[in-house]
């Protein structure tokens, strides 16, 4: 007799009812294997395009935040930003809170324990010391170290550290190069009218500060018009090149609005 939910044909034999059933079975993996290789498919699409999409939005973030601060300095110049008195025509771009001052320190030393030497038998009663040196001291390392805690400010003429005991400067026009620490939390400043190398602790706004520095010097020596114009077009260009949408999916594209 034959299942009615798997029809065969009249007269056919167990074997290949059997067999009819296997390839039913066998079509059913397949297409079970099929389903699933293409939902990796698209996850994996999907992963790729939001790793895209997040890389991509950072930038435009990037850029938007650059081009607001040297619009900012077209309109705002000199008074007082961020707890600085400016100079006239100088605008304060970017600022950041519980900053390290760190420069160079020289460290603990150690001392080096020196040597007895040894006494040598002459005669009955008489001896003589032979060798022997005394101790010394090594005096320690110089590193950078943190000074004192505060608040950094960056404008379009220098870097200012205001501290609870001291405070910095850092002018451009002094300025001869700029070093990332080793770790990446922190930035050096070299400036010509200081011998000893000092700068920030800045942790993981790092990144933004070498940003804003870099449009920071672009403004001092270009202005703050041509340098709006030209993040402008970069912007633009940036937003020609957002990652597209994988084929398939029900995704959405939402630029975070500035």
């Amino acid at each position: 007799m034959t299942d009615p939910a798997e029809p065969f044909p009249a007269g056919s034999t167990w074997r290949e009812r059997r067999a009819a059933r296997k390839a039913s079975r066998q079509r059913e993996r397949e297409s079970a294997r099929l389903e699933q290789q293409r939902r990796q498919t698209q996850a994996l699409a999907a992963q790729q395009y939001a790793d895209q999409f997040a890389r991509w939005q950072f930038e435009h973030d990037e850029l938007s935040s650059l081009l607001l601060a040297a619009e900012s300095a077209i309109r705002h110049t000199g008074g007082a930003e961020y707890g600085v008195l400016l100079k006239k025509g100088e605008s304060a771009l970017w600022a950041a809170e519980a900053v390290a001052l760190i420069e160079p320190r020289r460290h603990p030393g150690t001392y080096s324990r020196g040597y007895s030497g040894v006494s040598v038998r002459i005669a009955r009663g008489v001896r003589y010391h032979v060798g022997g040196s005394r101790g010394r001291y090594l005096p320690g390392p110089e590193l950078q170290t943190p000074i004192d805690s505060g608040q950094a400010v960056l404008t379009t003429s220098r870097v200012v550290f205001k501290g609870f005991k001291m405070t910095r400067e850092w002018r451009f026009d002094k300025l001869l190069g700029i070093d990332t620490s080793p770790d990446g939390d922190a930035v050096l400043l070299h400036v010509s009218n200081r011998q000893k190398v000092s700068g920030l602790i800045l942790g993981s706004l790092v990144p933004a500060f070498e940003s804003f520095l870099g449009t920071a010097i672009a403004i001092s020596q270009n202005g703050a018009e041509t340098v709006a114009r030209e993040l402008e077009s970069s912007l633009s260009e940036h937003l020609r090149h957002r990652p597209s949408l994988p084929p398939g999916s029900n995704l959405t594209q939402e630029i975070r609005p500035w």
